[in-house]
């Protein structure tokens, strides 16, 4: 298992951990899913890529489908999309959807909160009460 540290905009002191299998491939952080965007697209790894399903996940993840025209993919993930993402993110009940800014000391993308998580995080805040 590979380990990642990474720092959340939200909560600049707060570091988590992004896990990877024996693979390199992505598989959750600790106690959060994560999802990473490169190009406009989104993507996040299947249920069945060794990660907890989270009611977090599942509300965003049937948002997006149905509220926006943001592309989604529920995919093997690997150690090097992340390294490269423009953006990622992290969901969980306590976070939501929250940007991370920071990974391993390096800025992710540009360092600052991304445009596509910004119409994500505001169609998740506006559709959560619905579930």
């Amino acid at each position: 298992m590979s380990i990642v540290f990474l720092n959340n905009a939200y909560l600049p002191m707060e570091q988590a951990k992004i896990l990877f299998n024996a693979n390199n491939e992505l598989t959750e952080a600790s106690s959060s899913n994560v999802y990473v965007v490169k190009n406009g697209v989104i993507a996040t790894p299947p249920l069945d890529n060794q990660l907890l399903p989270g009611i977090t996940r599942l509300i965003l993840l049937d948002i997006l489908a149905k509220d926006s025209a943001l592309k989604v993919e529920q995919r093997i993930v690997t150690m090097d999309e992340v390294n490269n993402a423009d953006e990622i993110w992290l969901t969980s009940a306590s976070k939501e959807v929250a940007p991370v800014v920071e990974l391993n000391g390096k800025p992710v993308g540009n360092g600052e909160i991304g445009d596509v998580w910004q119409i994500a995080q505001t169609l998740y805040s506006a559709g959560k009460y619905n579930y």
